[in-house]
């Protein structure tokens, strides 16, 4: 039980799960007393199956069965961390986001992440955002009223509407792109040779 306790780096209120699970495993581990058997091939007189092995406390998505068929924008699945086994399909899932042990049958397990690797990560991420500080960056404050901001309207400016609308859209368009019609030096012709 140490062993799994120490690999998955699953917390210490899980060690009555770890318990029962080391039992299982016990049970499925040939022993040289039963002449290299193990205790369910003694009892059953078949070997057990392994296929169902997961390494405890990898991450697991467990199926969640609990959704309508209208709520389909929702994830279809819970985050978990692999406990133990109730049999060969059904498995002992610790979802951290409901706080609970669930036992399900629609699980995936990805064998590479364990519990402790992804609570390092997070701690790692909490590490790096202490030691990194968010710049702030001060914005020039401008006092100004809603008078202040706002802008003549042609329409509404009576020294415009003196003026033919034509010449009015022309200043428009000429203040609107006046960084379009910047000049430019012409480049020097190239050498060839």
């Amino acid at each position: 039980m140490r062993a799994l306790y120490i690999d998955s780096g699953l917390p210490q209120r899980f060690a009555n799960e770890l318990f029962v699970t080391g039992a299982h495993l016990q049970n499925t581990t040939p022993i040289e007393k039963l002449k290299y058997k193990t205790s369910f091939e003694a009892v059953y007189d078949r070997p057990p199956s392994g296929a169902h092995f997961a390494p405890i406390g990898c991450r697991a998505y467990a199926h969640r069965k609990d959704l309508k068929k209208a709520d389909r924008s929702s994830s279809q699945v819970r985050l978990g961390y692999l406990l133990g086994y109730n049999s060969t399909n059904i498995f002992r899932i610790w979802v951290p986001e409901l706080d609970r042990v669930v036992r399900t049958r629609d699980v995936i397990f990805d064998r590479s992440v364990l519990y402790k690797d992804d609570k390092a990560e997070k701690e790692d991420k909490e590490k790096l955002r202490e030691i990194v500080h968010i710049l702030d960056i001060e914005q020039e404050r401008i006092d100004a009223t809603t008078k202040d901001l706002m802008i003549p309207l042609p329409w509404n400016n009576p020294e415009v509407h003196e003026h033919n609308q034509d010449d009015v859209d022309a200043q428009l368009h000429k203040e609107m792109h006046a960084h379009e019609y910047k000049q430019y030096p012409t480049p020097e012709p190239s050498i060839a040779g």
